[in-house]
């Protein structure tokens, strides 16, 4: 039987009419399988799964009906594929899935995850599918899953050791944890912040046993004040990326922080966020590269995997041989190292990041960011009048100005469609939007929602016009203005 999430808010109408001739009105498997609401969902899975799925979705229609024929009303044929596409994603079931992403930013709410390369996908589903084992020079060896990302981190980098871990954070309690010789941190006062809602810098601080000595003042710090908190004696220092804004941060750079800190013998610990593994070719990011930062003489420099890297989420940390190997020796390594699903997609990522133009297209992250302004422009002059065709929308192509890219260090411009309901409000429609399948997600501004084309594939463009074309604003109960089955 047909639960009632499934037919819920479907017209009812027709009193009276006999159970057979209600289901003469139904489509049959064949003609829903061609709608392009369904297709798009089609295209992602197994046709002979789907196909069944679709003939079983249906005879619990007909049971349903029959059920209930003296009050039923066979629903309008796009409220029946979209009801088959959502059956088919399982959106009535799952409560993770994937979406359009129109919000412009890259990580953080309403994120889980972000995309991974088509090789990563497969890296992982083969170490899913099968017993995975580490193969040496002379047979079987007692290698950890990471080592082929360790070995093309330190070949990318410059590094001469590297490790990955569960996630950014933990590796950056485990850092505090094993890089200071007397429990305690020399950190700018403005770079104590939030690392990951709703964890914070304090809290690793505090679950690591270790103290941060906080120099200089909320808004500013200079290499004075890290020399007067050294004092000539050894000490680790510990500079942030993603707890600060780097355009409004006013410190010294990277390099002067090194000299300052390697002076009075001591070491230099750079968290770097999202930050990318090299230089990226025409694009200028907010923090330095873990490469440019290994060169400065860092010792030991965390960032996450899931950045401009583009690969899974994870913490990766690289440097000198001794900081890593002190990682490394942690007791509580067990507790955060990386799976091998984890170390797999991310070998399998690296391995894009050895041709940077192979990079750029193959890393869906890179492949967002890199998109040339043009391109985005042209794609948002295309779509908005498709949207405003509509008469319950009024659409026009917008230009945005370079800003901080929600999730990566990294500041760009973009172009975008800003959709003005005229039936409804913002809020309502961008609610309906999260409820289709694929769901769209955007940012309500005032009484329209925008659409920022940074963070959609140009794949999804079609999915997009779909879901405003299938979305009645209002909210009515009219039928479908489609043709009605016969």
């Amino acid at each position: 039987m047909v639960e009632d999430p499934i037919l819920n808010d479907f017209d009812l109408k027709r009193a009276g009419m006999k159970t057979s001739d209600l289901w003469k009105k139904l489509p049959t498997a064949a003609e829903l399988l061609e709608n392009p609401r369904v297709k798009s969902v089609v295209d992602r899975l197994h046709p002979n799964v789907v196909t069944a799925q679709v003939r079983t979705f249906l005879d619990d229609v007909r049971a349903d009906l029959a059920h209930r024929a003296e009050e039923a009303n066979v629903p309008s044929f796009s409220e029946l594929a979209e009801r088959v596409s959502r059956y088919l994603s399982g959106a009535d079931s799952f409560k993770v899935g994937g979406a359009i992403n129109a919000t412009g930013r890259f990580r953080g709410s309403p994120w889980v995850s972000s995309p991974l390369p088509e090789a990563a996908v497969e890296r992982m589903l083969l170490t899913a599918q099968d017993f995975t084992l580490s193969v040496g020079d002379g047979g079987l060896s007692n290698g950890h899953a990471d080592q082929d990302a360790c070995r093309l981190l330190c070949e990318l980098t410059g590094a001469e050791a590297a490790a990955v871990f569960s996630s950014h954070p933990a590796a950056i309690e485990l850092a505090l944890r094993t890089q200071t010789s007397n429990n305690s941190v020399v950190i700018a006062r403005g770079e104590v912040g939030t690392i990951d809602a709703p964890c914070r810098l304090t809290d690793l601080a505090t679950a690591a046993n270790v103290s941060l000595l906080e120099v200089g003042a909320a808004d500013s710090v200079n290499a004075n004040d890290y020399e007067r908190a050294l004092d000539g004696r050894p000490a680790t220092v510990l500079r942030m990326g993603s707890t600060v804004n780097p355009l409004s941060a006013c410190r010294p750079a990277l390099e002067e922080l090194v000299q300052t800190a390697k002076r009075s013998g001591g070491s230099v610990v750079v968290e770097l966020g999202g930050a990318a593994l090299r230089p990226l070719a025409g694009l200028e990011p907010l923090l330095p590269s873990l490469q440019e930062a290994i060169h400065t003489g860092a010792d030991l420099v965390l960032a996450r995997g899931d950045g401009l890297i583009g690969g899974p989420e994870c913490g990766i940390a690289v440097g000198a041989t001794a900081a890593v190997e002190r990682l490394l020796g942690s007791p509580l390594l067990a507790t955060c190292r990386a799976t091998g699903r984890q170390a797999g997609a991310l070998a399998a990522t690296l391995q894009l990041h050895a041709t940077p133009e192979r990079a750029e297209l193959s890393v869906p992250v890179l492949s967002l960011v890199t998109a040339p302004i043009d391109n985005l422009k042209s794609r948002a002059e295309r779509l908005a009048p498709q949207l405003d065709a509509a008469p319950q929308y009024s659409a026009e192509a917008v230009e945005l100005a370079g800003s901080p890219i929600g999730g990566l260090p990294i500041c760009l411009p973009s172009w975008g469609i800003r959709v003005r309901p005229t039936e409804s409000t913002a809020e309502a429609l961008s609610r309906r939007l999260l409820e289709r399948s694929p769901a769209v997600a955007a940012e309500v501004e005032g009484d329209s929602l925008l659409l920022n084309l940074r963070t959609v594939f140009a794949r999804q463009d079609l999915d997009l016009v779909a879901a405003f074309e299938g979305n009645d604003s209002a909210g009515s109960d009219e039928q479908s203005d489609q043709p009605p089955v016969v």
